[in-house]
Order: C-alpha cells, then sequence, then structure tokens
C-alpha cells in the first residue's frame, strides 16, 4: 500500500478517536441523571380532628363534650396534655300527674344545676351518670328512673317517679363522686285534695333538695342524709299499702302506695310520688284514699354534690318546688340553668298533668357537658439536614494535551457544562485528535498534477 494513503487513514483514524473521545460524556448524562437518588415524597397532611360531640365549646376552652341520657353510665378518658377540665350537669326533672282528678293538682320538681372545674391527668378514666326524666304516673308503674329515682307508690292512679341525677365520678364506678346535680321529685294525682297547701314535687339539687314542707311529701336530701318519707299513710296501709320510703345515697326513695283497687273505706287510691336521686336521695311522698279528704304526698328533691378530690370554683344549685297548677304545665328549672349556652329545650323540666296528651306529662332528662382546652405541642426545632461528605469526582487518565483551565470569575457560579463549547476536560482532548488527523490526511494527500485523471 502506498505510504500515502496509509498517512491519510491513519489520519481518518485519529479523527474518529478524536470524535468518540469528544461525544463520550454526553453520552453518559442520561445514565448519571436515572443513578440520582428519587427526592422524599412529602408528607401527607394530617387532618385536625374534629372537636369530640355536638357542642361548641366557650372560652377559654377549645374541646367539648355533651352526654345525653342514654339509659347506662359513659366514660371520658383525659386527653394528653390536659390538666383541668370544665364541668356542667343538669339533673333530671320529677315525672308528673297522668289524672286531673281536681283543679289544684300540682307539678313535679325540676332537676337541679352543677358546675365546677375538676383537676385531672391524663389518661384518667372518668365515668359520667345522665339522669332520666321521671316517669307520669300510670305510664311505667314500678320503674324508677336512671340516675337514681324512686318509683312512684301504686294505686288506682300511681304516682310519678322522681328524676334521675347527673353525675361525674372518678373511675370506671359509681363509688367516688367528684359532681352531682341532683334529680326532682315526682308529682303525684290529686295532690292537693281537700287541702289549701301547694304540695308538688321538690327540685332537685343544691345542698339541701327541694320540699314542699308538708308532713305528707317525702323531705329533700341533704349532704349528710337522705330525706324521711312522708306520713302517716294510714288508710292507704289500711287497704294492703306501703309506706314511703327514705332517701339514700344516690338513691331517692319511693313513693307509698297499695295494691288494692278498691279500698275497704271506698274511693280512690292515689300513689305517692318517688324521690328525686342525688348525693342523697329525696323521700317519697304517702300514698291516699281521695274520698277522706287528706293529700297524698310529693316526692322531695335530691341533693346535689360539688366536693369530690380536685373539685373548684364549684356552685350547685337547686330546681324549682312544683310552681303550677294549671293542666299542661311543668315546672321550670333555675334560671342559672337555663340561661348557660349548653341548654337545650325541655332539659330538666319538672312534669305536669300528662292527661290531655301535651307531652309534659314525663320529666325532662338531664344532661352533662364536659370541657377541656387541647395541649398545645411545643414548637418543634427543624432538625438542620446532615452536611453530605463530599469526595474528589475521578478525573480521566492524563493525556498528552493538557485541558484549558476553567474561567475565573467574580461571582459564584455553576461549573462548566459536561458538552458543548468550549470542551472540558475530554472534549479538548478529542478536538486536538481531529485536528492531527486532519493533518495527516492533508499531509498524506499526493499533489494533484500526480492524481490519476478519470479520464485516462
Amino acid at each position: 500500500m502506498p505510504r500515502d494513503r496509509r498517512v491519510r487513514l491513519a489520519g481518518l483514524g485519529v479523527i474518529a478517536a478524536g470524535i468518540g473521545l469528544a461525544a463520550g460524556p454526553a453520552a453518559l448524562l442520561p445514565a448519571a441523571a436515572s443513578a440520582q437518588p428519587a427526592g422524599r415524597p412529602a408528607a401527607r397532611p394530617i387532618a385536625p380532628a374534629s372537636a369530640p360531640g355536638a357542642c361548641r365549646p366557650q372560652p377559654p376552652y377549645t374541646r367539648c363534650r355533651r352526654y345525653s341520657y342514654t339509659g347506662g353510665d359513659q366514660q371520658f378518658i383525659v386527653p394528653a396534655g390536659v390538666a383541668t377540665i370544665g364541668v356542667l350537669e343538669w339533673g333530671a326533672g320529677g315525672g308528673g300527674a297522668s289524672a286531673q282528678l281536681t283543679t289544684d293538682q300540682y307539678t313535679a320538681g325540676s332537676g337541679g344545676f352543677t358546675a365546677g372545674h375538676v383537676a385531672v391527668t391524663a389518661g384518667q378514666r372518668l365515668t359520667v351518670t345522665v339522669g332520666q326524666g321521671g316517669y307520669a304516673s300510670n305510664v311505667m308503674p314500678g320503674h324508677f328512673a336512671f340516675g337514681g329515682g324512686g318509683i312512684g307508690g301504686k294505686g288506682r292512679y300511681g304516682g310519678g317517679s322522681g328524676g334521675g341525677m347527673s353525675a361525674l365520678w372518678n373511675g370506671d364506678d359509681d363509688q367516688s363522686p367528684l359532681l352531682i346535680s341532683g334529680g326532682g321529685g315526682g308529682a303525684s294525682p290529686g295532690s292537693s285534695a281537700g287541702s289549701t297547701l301547694r304540695i308538688g314535687g321538690g327540685g332537685g339539687g343544691g345542698t339541701v333538695g327541694g320540699s314542699d314542707g308538708t308532713s305528707y311529701s317525702g323531705a329533700p336530701g341533704t349532704q349528710a342524709s337522705g330525706g324521711a318519707g312522708g306520713g302517716p299513710p294510714l288508710f292507704c296501709l289500711g287497704s294492703g299499702g306501703t309506706s314511703p320510703n327514705p332517701g339514700g345515697p344516690y338513691l331517692g326513695g319511693n313513693g307509698g302506695g297499695s295494691t288494692v283497687i278498691v279500698p275497704v273505706l271506698g274511693g280512690t287510691l292515689v300513689g305517692g310520688g318517688g324521690g328525686g336521686g342525688g348525693y342523697f336521695g329525696g323521700g317519697g311522698g304517702r300514698c291516699q284514699v281521695l274520698i277522706i279528704g287528706r293529700p297524698n304526698g310529693a316526692g322531695g328533691g335530691g341533693s346535689g354534690y360539688a366536693g369530690g378530690a380536685g373539685v373548684s370554683d364549684a356552685v350547685t344549685v337547686a330546681g324549682l318546688t312544683a310552681t303550677s297548677v294549671a293542666p299542661g304545665q311543668g315546672t321550670p328549672p333555675a334560671s342559672a340553668a337555663i340561661r348557660n349556652p349548653f341548654y337545650l329545650p325541655g332539659l330538666s323540666w319538672g312534669g305536669g298533668d300528662a292527661s290531655s296528651g301535651n307531652g309534659f306529662g314525663d320529666g325532662g332528662n338531664g344532661q352533662v357537658v364536659i370541657q377541656w382546652r387541647a395541649a398545645v405541642p411545643p414548637p418543634v426545632t427543624p432538625t438542620p439536614a446532615p452536611t453530605p461528605t463530599r469526595h474528589p469526582r475521578p478525573r480521566p487518565s492524563a493525556s498528552p494535551i493538557s485541558p484549558s483551565p476553567a474561567p475565573t470569575s467574580s461571582r459564584p457560579g455553576p461549573g462548566l457544562p459536561v458538552t458543548g463549547f468550549p470542551f472540558a476536560g475530554t472534549g479538548i482532548a478529542g478536538m486536538a485528535l481531529i485536528l492531527l488527523g486532519a493533518l495527516a490526511v492533508a499531509v498524506g494527500r499526493p499533489p494533484r498534477e500526480l492524481r490519476p485523471r478519470k479520464d485516462l
């Protein structure tokens, strides 16, 4: 092979090597990009927990839970970071009368109202009792109201049962009271027959429950004992009747009654009202034979309580003793209970005459509201990201032609690009090889006059 041809082929090989060397870094760029670690996905935002219960907390509290009557005890577990809770309680009203036997029949007593603060610890378990409104006479004979309301006495027309207390207890049982709101005493049909006295159910709550003050009705519960039963029920006892019971711890006394429908002396047997539940329950009212002309009795109100461990700034207010003899009317709670923003219509009302079907026969149920201030987590100081350890980037092997130095700049900026012009690193070496190859091709080309002519 002629020498000039060998020189040209060598030059072309050098040019190809230079092109490959210059393009090499650009070919590696996609692979390097795919090898980079993927960024951490953004954390999904956690929705704030909705406020428990269907109530709006009052400042300074930020959380609130409303407990309504369910027929059983309920629980509250103190959230983390909470040291104090605010508690509001409405006791239940006593049951009204179901028959309008006279024109001056009085109503049942309304439930009390108790409020205060309780010192607690995170995770502490509390038991909540919400009192049931007393049954109107003859509606559920022989049944007490949940929360300790005493049973109305039996008879042709029975007495209304006492209203149940509302309470907060420490622990999982009902042995360590913190706050209690007493229930109202039950009414009795024809309670004022043959008398000008106002005889009706006593209001619940307060340090001493309410009573109409007569000897026929049950006495109120106090801070030390239950109310005595009304008496003496001589005529009911002579007709197979029973005496009214006194109230006791947390329980109202049962009203006096009789299992005989038609007494020996004739007339109509009417049972006495049951006492309201409370810290100490009210006593039951006596039974009576209406023909004798002596009034039967209503139940006394159960007392409230605000002396539990850790309780502060507490108050207990008594409901109202029977205030009306008009058909279809009940007894409203104390004004402090109604003005509270958590009050709902009908709560704690003492039952009235139910014979007209207007819904005022049974007493109003109670309610308990617990408020607390949600714990504010301490500010979180972000941890600075660790500074990655930098390792020197591997450099290509030495080349016979040194790469051009990077231009200097007084302002920091990004490094030179991998490809493009001016080239860096291997790009310079490849360009040099291309120039050398072109020179070799030019040197190995014979002069024009020595080239073979195509026309020969």
